[in-house]
């Protein structure tokens, strides 16, 4: 994996359609936020996963932010805590 402001861990849940949800958590302002979804793709690649749904805007566009602790109740943004999910689902032959 690449050098991060900080440590990332990616949390894999399965879904009754047989596809995934892939979650990971970043703390912090935003200024940083790319690193996780760096993160999250570089995670799915090298264990062999691809998003569920292709999106014509570019594959980051699949990736949801769920804001945990934002703006509205954190006095500063090192509180922070941003959730970013993905639907995805398992390559065919494993890794690509």
């Amino acid at each position: 994996m690449d050098r991060y402001s900080q440590w990332y861990e990616a949390v894999l849940e399965s879904r009754p359609d047989g596809s995934f949800t892939v979650s990971v958590v970043h703390f912090g302002g935003y200024e940083f936020l790319h690193e996780a979804y760096d993160f999250l793709i570089q995670w799915m690649d090298q264990n062999g996963y691809r998003f569920k749904a292709v999106n014509p805007l570019g594959e980051k566009e699949n990736i949801k932010e769920i804001y945990l602790i934002d703006s509205h109740n954190a006095m500063k943004k090192e509180e922070f805590q941003t959730r970013l999910e993905a639907e995805i689902i398992a390559c065919e032959g494993g890794k690509k």
